[in-house]
């Protein structure tokens, strides 16, 4: 998987391999359906979500902003090799981010990549915003 990621990123423009990795992130969000049970349910999402994950959620309800922040340790993406994977494989967790925010807030959300493992940054964070 590192090294179809890498030719990905070598071999394509960079907003169409963006494009292809984070239609994978939505493909992993539908798998999981971890989100289906907290629809319109954005307190308990964080709540399952620091049991299951560790992940912290802080949210800032004037600016409507929510900051994920992944547990520190090796990336959680079972598709992940930390030692060869380039990091714009994270793409992908930019959109499982998305497709997990929306049904849960209700909204349409935007979400970024603040920092990520598979740069040495750690922990992960993402900001997600409601729309």
């Amino acid at each position: 998987m590192a090294n179809l990621v890498g030719f990905l990123g070598s071999e394509l423009p960079e907003v169409t391999c963006t494009g292809v990795i984070e239609k994978a992130g939505r493909e992993c969000a539908k798998l999981s359906q971890f989100h289906t049970r907290f629809w319109h349910d954005p307190e308990c999402y964080f709540s399952a979500g620091k049991k299951h994950w560790g992940t912290d959620f802080a949210r800032d309800r004037s600016a409507g902003i929510i900051t994920v922040t992944v547990a520190e340790g090796l990336c959680g993406c079972p598709l992940v090799d930390a030692k060869r994977t380039p990091a714009l494989w994270c793409n992908r967790s930019v959109r499982y981010q998305k497709e997990n925010s929306e049904p849960v807030s209700g909204r349409p959300v935007k979400a970024l990549l603040l920092a990520q493992i598979l740069t040495s940054s750690k922990p992960c964070v993402f900001e997600v915003t409601l729309c």
